[in-house]
C-alpha cells in the first residue's frame, strides 16, 4: 500500500539533547515522515549548516533535530553545549568561515538579549560556512501547516509504501488444508504398518 507524504508540512517532534524534547516553540524544517528534519523556532528561517534565523530579534542561531537519539546528520552541533536548548552562533575569523556557538543562558525559547560575539579562546566551532548563511525555508507559526520553501530548495514528494501480512479467511481454507479438520486426507497402512496419505482428486 503506497501513500504521498507532503514534504511541505511541518511534521516530528523536535529534541535539543538525546531524549530532551524542546519547547513547543521549536517545530521541524520538513516533515519527519520522510527522514529527520533539523528545528528551528516558529515563523523563523531554516538556514544551511543547520542553523535558524529570527528576524525580530536579528539572531542567527542553533536550536535542535527530529532524532530524539540526537545522532542524524540534521542535529546541529552544539559542542560543550550540548544541552543548551538553542545557542547564539557568531561568524569569527572571516578568512576560515568559522561560525562559534555560545551560551544563552539556558533559556528553552527564544529571547532577546546581549548579541553572540566572537568568544575568546577556547572557541566552540559549530561549523564552517560562508558569512552569509543560505536561506531554506520559512516555517509557519504551528506543525501542520505549511512550509514556504525557497525557489532552490524545493523537497520533492515521496512515496512510502507499507506492508501488511496476508491473513486468509478461514471459511474460505478447505478443510482438509486445516490442521485437525474434519475432512482430513484418507491415508492407508503400508507393508511396514505405517500410515500414508493418499492423494484426493480435487
Amino acid at each position: 500500500m503506497a501513500s504521498i507524504v507532503d514534504p511541505y508540512i511541518s511534521n516530528g517532534t523536535c529534541y535539543f539533547a538525546a531524549g530532551k524534547r524542546s519547547h513547543s516553540s521549536f517545530i521541524p524544517c520538513g516533515n519527519d515522515a520522510i527522514g529527520r528534519q533539523t528545528c528551528c523556532g516558529v515563523a523563523d528561517f531554516c538556514m544551511s549548516s543547520g542553523a535558524c534565523f529570527n528576524a525580530e530579534f536579528r539572531q542567527t542561531y542553533l536550536a535542535g533535530c527530529t532524532d530524539p537519539q540526537y545522532n542524524d546528520e540534521k542535529c546541529p552541533n552544539k559542542p560543550n553545549l550540548s544541552n543548551e536548548p538553542w545557542t547564539g552562533l557568531a561568524y569569527c575569523n572571516g578568512s576560515s568561515e568559522e561560525w562559534f556557538a555560545c551560551r544563552k543562558g539556558g533559556s528553552s525559547t527564544l529571547r532577546s538579549g546581549d548579541p553572540c560575539v566572537c568568544p575568546e579562546e577556547p572557541r566552540t566551532i559549530a561549523f564552517k560556512d560562508k558569512s552569509s548563511l543560505d536561506r531554506i525555508a520559512s516555517l509557519p507559526r504551528t506543525t501542520g501547516s505549511r512550509i514556504a520553501f525557497e525557489a532552490d530548495h524545493y523537497p520533492s514528494p515521496q512515496v512510502i509504501v507499507t506492508y501488511r501480512a496476508y491473513r486468509p479467511d478461514p471459511s474460505l481454507v478447505p478443510a482438509s488444508l486445516v490442521p485437525g479438520g474434519s475432512h482430513a486426507p484418507p491415508q492407508n497402512v503400508n507393508r511396514n504398518g505405517a500410515l500414508t496419505p493418499v492423494a484426493e482428486l480435487p
